[in-house]
């Protein structure tokens, strides 16, 4: 009886030790099933990370080109007007000619008909660099700056030549 007992005990504890290494497997499916569930939304959020961060990139790299655009724009812009301004100033004015050579301004008085002839008093345009350091030399010595100027101490002629470097009509028209 002692055997039979023992048998039974045997059989016993071996379908214990099975159910133990069944339920044990359950358990490791179960939790390795969660793991794979896990991996695969961390998987899933990274590939939409990746998908943000390169829409990112993108429109950061389209705001840039968008800045250096308009900065380009406007730098043309004002290269265009500069050098409209330069070929303006540097155009030779209109000088009055035949019938236009006199105007007329009303002058505000009791008599409202009464009308002043005015001579034009245009100067002719300066057409050199070299006739507009004579004007400024010219300028320099009727205002009593010459042979330097009163105000800096610098030397009259070399003034004329810096300020007609900049402009021919530094002197006038």
């Amino acid at each position: 009886m002692l055997e039979k007992i023992g048998a039974n005990l045997k059989t016993a504890n071996d379908a214990l030790s099975d159910a133990r290494k069944s339920w044990r497997d359950d358990n490791i499916s179960e939790r390795e099933k969660r793991l794979v569930e896990r991996e695969k939304v961390v998987a899933a959020r990274e590939a939409e990370l990746a998908h943000t961060m390169r829409t990112l990139r993108q429109s950061q790299s389209k705001a840039w080109l968008q800045r250096v655009g308009f900065g380009m724009g406007a730098a043309a812009l004002v290269c265009i007007a500069f050098v409209a301004g330069s070929m303006m100033a540097q155009a030779p004015l209109p000088t009055p000619s035949g019938s236009d050579a006199g105007s007329t301004l009303a002058l505000k008085s009791n008599q409202p008909s009464e009308v002043l002839a005015v001579e034009p008093t245009i100067e002719p345009a300066i057409s050199s660099y070299g006739e507009c350091v004579a004007k400024g030399d010219a300028y320099f010595k009727e205002i009593g700056s010459w042979p330097t100027l009163k105000s800096t101490g610098q030397d009259a002629h070399s003034a004329a030549i810096e300020r007609c470097g900049r402009t021919i009509n530094a002197f006038g028209p």
